[in-house]
């Protein structure tokens, strides 16, 4: 049986998604199930895949990272969520926190340190 912790990464810099993907996959314990660029994907994503974390950009197109920590807040077992922004302000952080992220970090970040 597979121990690892599932993540599913919503980040619309390709680049970004693509480094902390590859990170992860190359650390031990993690298995990405998907990455996504956009709200609407990240929440259908999330409902099917269900994974232990998310790794959430709060600027996506089509519906920003606060409309998805809304759109999930029903969910039985909703994934540890670890948000990034390229800004961050009281009101923000506030929301993002009242919602359940766990960690709130500001973009460009290292994705060792995400790891």
């Amino acid at each position: 049986m597979d121990k690892r912790t599932t993540v599913l990464i919503a980040d619309g810099a390709e680049e970004f998604s693509s480094a902390l993907s590859a990170a992860l996959q190359h650390s031990d314990g993690f298995q990405v199930l998907a990455t996504v660029n956009d709200g609407e994907q990240a929440i259908r994503q999330i409902m099917q895949l269900k994974p232990d974390i998310l790794v959430l950009d709060l600027m996506l197109s089509k519906q920003d990272g606060i409309s998805v920590l809304k759109a999930i807040s029903g969910m039985d077992k909703r994934p540890v969520t670890l948000a990034t922004s390229g800004f961050i302000t009281n009101f923000v952080a506030s929301a993002a926190s009242n919602l359940g992220v766990r960690y709130l970090m500001l973009k460009p970040c290292d994705t060792s340190a995400l790891v």
